[in-house]
């Protein structure tokens, strides 16, 4: 059964070979297969931060422990312009 979820920084690794696997199957993504160079603690790092912030969330979709999708809605960290 699948569960949706916020992210974890404890997701990080998971995390990033759910990115690795989207870019190896996808060619509508940022990053071309094998691109990526992001480690686990880079990851981790970028999680926390992301969820710093009241108007950015990520989610993850689990089916068991294996992450199978994500979702985000990331907002402007500049405050000037945090409206927008």
């Amino acid at each position: 059964m699948l569960h949706f979820r916020q992210i974890h920084p404890t997701d990080a690794e998971a995390f990033l070979e759910l990115l690795k696997e989207v870019e190896t199957d996808s060619p509508y993504v940022v990053y071309k297969a094998g691109e990526r160079k992001t480690t686990v603690s880079e990851q981790m790092k970028e999680i926390e931060e992301n969820l710093r912030f009241e108007n950015t969330q990520m989610w993850v979709v689990e089916d068991g422990e294996v992450l199978v999708g994500w979702l985000g809605a990331f907002g402007e960290k500049r405050k000037r312009i945090q409206h927008a």
